[in-house]
């Protein structure tokens, strides 16, 4: 958070700033998950693998992750 109120130019006591910082990062992080989810997947890890590593059940990780899933985002994986 701190290098990235650097690079904004913004202080992380201004609760504004922190929230759009944390959105941010948020988003970032929404955009990166489902192409690391396909190459764990890839790489061999189960779904109850990952599951765990975002605190989630592994059907729930499945319905969001899986290309297969009615639920998925048809645009994964995002290219980078």
């Amino acid at each position: 958070m701190a290098a990235l109120a650097g690079r904004r130019g913004v202080r992380l006591g201004d609760n504004l700033a922190a929230i759009a910082l944390i959105a941010s990062l948020i988003d970032q992080a929404e955009r990166w998950l489902p192409q690391l989810v396909h190459d764990a997947r890839a790489n061999g890890h189960s779904w109850q693998q990952i599951a765990r590593v975002l605190a989630s059940g592994p059907e729930q990780v499945r319905l969001r992750f899986d290309p297969d899933s009615p639920v998925a985002d048809g645009r994964w994986p995002y290219e980078f």
